[in-house]
């Protein structure tokens, strides 16, 4: 890794939850991505973040390249997430590595 790429995820790893909450906060539109074939814990993940954002009054949806498992509908609650992401859009990501 160079001294750039180092330097860069040292200070993803000095983050606390309130400096991410204030990120979050100036967020007005948004798109929380999940990967592709998403499990649960994506599903899950993204869905409850963006039920904070929109509490925050976000312009906030998930997409995926493609669609959920049906047996994840008690985790989407029937919305679609099959979408490509908005230009205006912060683009956020949730359990991708």
């Amino acid at each position: 890794m160079n001294t750039e790429n180092q330097s860069i995820h040292n200070s993803y790893r000095r983050l606390t939850v309130s400096d991410v909450c204030d990120m979050l906060m100036g967020v007005k539109i948004a798109d929380i991505m999940v990967h592709l074939s998403p499990d649960p814990d994506a599903v899950g993940s993204a869905f409850a973040l963006r039920g904070i954002m929109e509490k925050l009054g976000c312009d906030v949806r998930v997409i995926c390249a493609d669609e959920a498992s049906e047996t994840l509908g008690f985790l989407t609650q029937g919305v679609k997430i099959s979408a490509p992401p908005r230009d205006e859009a912060s683009l956020i990501t949730v359990d991708v590595a």
